[in-house]
């Protein structure tokens, strides 16, 4: 068992190249939800090669291309325990908050 979760931001949705967005995932088990993750996502072209000065990790996402994204280890914060039974969801949102069209409560899958 892995708390392991996967769901595609489909190649539809309109990103702009150099811009960030923010990657909000949601969990929700036994009608109690949060804000599991919030991470920092910048917008490239795949035929581009991008420099990372600061020497960060950095979350990509290829505009034109399905984007697939995978959430791992969704615990109980007081157990410990993975969480295998989640409904998991993502939305995709610019850094003002603003949710993008097309990437709103996009369901992720549990991956056993």
């Amino acid at each position: 068992m892995t708390g392991k979760y996967q769901g595609i931001i489909p190649n539809t949705v309109i990103l702009t190249e150099s811009t960030w967005y923010n990657l909000e995932i949601t969990a929700v088990k036994d009608g109690v939800g949060e804000l599991v993750s919030k991470e920092r996502c910048l917008a490239v072209i795949h035929s581009r090669q991008y420099e990372n000065s600061e020497n960060q990790e950095i979350n990509y996402l290829f505009i034109g291309s399905d984007n697939l994204i995978t959430y791992n280890f969704l615990t109980n914060n007081q157990t410990g325990e993975y969480i295998e039974d989640a409904t998991v969801s993502m939305t995709l949102k610019t850094t003002a908050g603003v949710a993008v069209t097309g990437a709103t409560d996009i369901a992720l899958e549990h991956i056993a």
